[in-house]
């Protein structure tokens, strides 16, 4: 999966007081697709696969519908990002930066990570690498761009493919670890504009 490196460490947060982190870190360039949730699907099974998906169940296979290889997966919980993201960091979906049956709330186990495991992005970090500009004064005068384009508009002459890191948002809604500090049955998810944010359950 290709990753980019967000560095500018300790950056200011944006006006609403997003984006600050005060570390490098390594986030996916671009959303998880059909065919790499497809390779998971098929070394652990399909605990996790719904027929809603791009995906197909082929007996025991999986393999992404004609054309879908590199559309955004869909219909995953944020349980199932949690396992996807324990299988890149140990093959094992049960195992790694989360501990998924500890009876509560999924939570980032921060030695495992620091060793080098996968995780889901907070909220801090995923807005940096779809905002920030590089400078605490660029984009729109607080250090942030509206959108992951490097402009504040969709339709402006300025805008780029990608954001100041390189990072390639599709527009669909992507999960973070971070809880909603209102109901700790929900992570926040993020998508577009700096302004869309949503809070949801962790799994349908």
């Amino acid at each position: 999966i290709p990753v980019i490196q967000i560095d500018d460490a300790k950056n200011h947060p944006d006006v609403n007081d997003n984006g600050q982190v005060d570390y490098s870190y390594y986030i996916s360039k671009n959303e998880i697709t059909n065919a790499e949730y497809a390779t998971y699907l098929n070394d652990v099974g399909s605990s996790t696969w719904v027929n809603k998906m791009q995906i197909i169940k082929n007996g025991d296979q999986f393999i992404s519908q004609e054309g879908k290889d590199n559309d955004p997966v869909r219909y995953i919980s944020f349980s199932d990002a949690a396992r996807f993201a324990n299988w890149l960091t140990t093959s094992d979906p049960e195992d790694g930066v989360y501990d998924i049956n500890n009876g509560g709330v999924i939570t980032r186990n921060e030695e495992a990570w620091s060793d080098g495991g996968v995780v889901i992005p907070s909220l801090n970090e995923w807005y940096k690498a779809a905002y920030y500009s590089g400078t605490d004064n660029g984009g729109d005068g607080d250090g942030y761009w509206n959108q992951p384009i490097q402009a504040n508009s969709l339709d402006s002459q300025d805008a780029e493919s990608s954001s100041y890191y390189g990072m390639i948002e599709n527009g669909g809604w992507e999960w973070t670890d971070t809880v909603d500090e209102n109901d700790n049955t929900k992570r926040i998810l993020r998508s577009g504009a700096a302004s869309s944010q949503r809070e949801y359950t962790t799994s349908y």
